[in-house]
């Protein structure tokens, strides 16, 4: 396991700074989202999921264990929200899927 890995660490600051464009920009053309959410595909699905789901919900993630395999990172997530401060953390496992250029291509997200 990996203390850190610059396309996680960009993907918690984008999220924490509600940064939209940064947070699509990581992602290739073409990336596909994967989460229980549904499966969005490409810049305008990927950003509508961002925009409001995530970003709506104000969640600030912090990053716990990293494994990478590769062209894989594994990150487990957890996301919290000032709209509710008593709730419990919502516990992910993102796995992150890079292309030859570093970008995501492929993000599976598994809350657990």
């Amino acid at each position: 396991m990996n203390a850190s890995h610059p396309i996680v660490e960009a993907y918690a600051a984008a999220v924490n700074a509600a940064d939209l464009d940064a947070l699509v920009g990581l992602f290739a053309d073409d990336a596909v989202l994967v989460n229980p959410v549904g499966t969005f595909t490409g810049p305008i699905e990927i950003a509508g999921f961002y925009r409001d789901v995530v970003l709506a919900g104000q969640a600030v993630i912090t990053v716990g264990a990293l494994g990478t395999d590769g062209p894989t990172v594994t990150a487990e997530l957890l996301a919290r929200s000032p709209l509710d401060p008593d709730g419990e953390p919502l516990r992910a496992i993102d796995e992150f899927r890079l292309d030859a250029d570093g970008r995501i291509a492929r993000l599976e997200i598994r809350y657990t």
